[in-house]
């Protein structure tokens, strides 16, 4: 169905969360959390993104009640990358979603120092072990019919 939270921009993104949420046990129950918070996330494809880059998660604004975010995608990227892609920017979206302090840029770049490893030799690209996970693993979902045992999954949760 819709959602008020995750909101594509274009048919290429929405094509790509519609087959991750059918194929990918692991973006559903992301989307499903994000579901449940305060946070907006616009999905979009970008052009501008570092040649060895993939996708990337930047802040865009914050209101009383709503925390917004922008996560972008390369064009480029095939059905499986793209799902993969997906799982891992919206585990980064849950860890904005369990983190209420973040509502900034700065804030959110404080986060990723704190929970985070820097990927780029500017110390403005983070990632996370979960995000490397949950996107290795909705990959697996998709490639090789792989099923976690749920009792084994916490992370994301």
């Amino acid at each position: 169905g819709t959602s008020d939270r995750l909101r594509p921009q274009g048919s290429r993104v929405e094509s790509w969360l519609r087959e991750a949420r059918r194929r990918s046990p692991t973006v559903r129950r992301l989307v499903e959390r994000i579901e449940q918070s305060d946070v907006i996330v616009y999905l979009d494809i970008s052009r501008n993104l570092s040649p060895n880059v993939s996708a990337g998660l930047t802040w865009m604004a914050a209101t009383t009640s709503r925390r917004i975010v922008r996560a972008s995608f390369r064009p480029d990227l095939s059905a499986s990358e793209a799902i993969a892609m997906l799982a891992h920017e919206l585990q980064h979206v849950v860890e904005v979603v369990v983190h209420p302090e973040v509502r900034s840029s700065a804030t959110l770049l404080d986060l990723y120092t704190r929970i985070g490893h820097p990927t780029g030799t500017n110390g403005l690209r983070w990632d996370t072990a979960d995000a490397i996970a949950l996107g290795t693993l909705a990959r697996l979902e998709v490639t090789s019919g792989f099923k976690p045992n749920p009792a084994e999954v916490r992370k994301g949760t």
